[in-house]
């Protein structure tokens, strides 16, 4: 039960409007700054000094604190599965993305090098031919370091 939520029920039963105090003093607490075991015993410190669930509070401290404790860690874990859930339905979708795209990404890969060995040819011959680099530049759209890279690559 947060609190400012559920106000009629709140408001019949005095328990549960100390249980969610408390809790609602806990978040304020870690909110501020403080560690969950700490936010958690000034919290059960706070109901009693203000009069909220100070009888059971006096009896049961220990146990509210480690079943709040508790709380929080479940919590925490289930933040953490689901988080790593995602991440492993990510990793598993690129996979299969992958294996699904290799045979295409493969023929790609080939044509670019058909293209590159084709292009490389080509301007050898062009050089060869004693067509100034220059000139191969302006008919090719090439930078004169791609061309330099495409002839030490051969």
């Amino acid at each position: 039960m947060n609190m400012g939520r559920n106000d009629e029920i709140m408001k019949r039963s005095e328990t549960l409007y100390g249980y969610s105090t408390l809790v609602s003093m806990v978040r304020t607490n870690e909110e501020n700054g403080m560690v969950r075991a700490d936010a958690i015993q000034s919290a059960i410190n706070e109901c009693v000094k203000l009069g909220i669930l100070t009888e059971y509070l006096g009896k049961y401290a220990s146990e509210v604190s480690n079943m709040l404790l508790q709380e929080w860690n479940l919590e925490d874990a289930r933040a953490v599965w689901t988080s790593e859930g995602r991440e492993q339905g990510f990793e598993q979708g690129l996979m299969m993305a992958g294996e699904r795209y290799e045979p295409i990404i493969a023929e790609k890969d080939e044509a670019l090098a058909e293209k590159d060995a084709k292009l490389r040819a080509l301007i050898k011959k062009l050089l060869e031919s004693g067509i100034p680099i220059d000139d191969i530049i302006l008919a090719t759209g090439l930078t004169r370091e791609e061309i330099e890279q495409l002839i030490k690559a051969d």
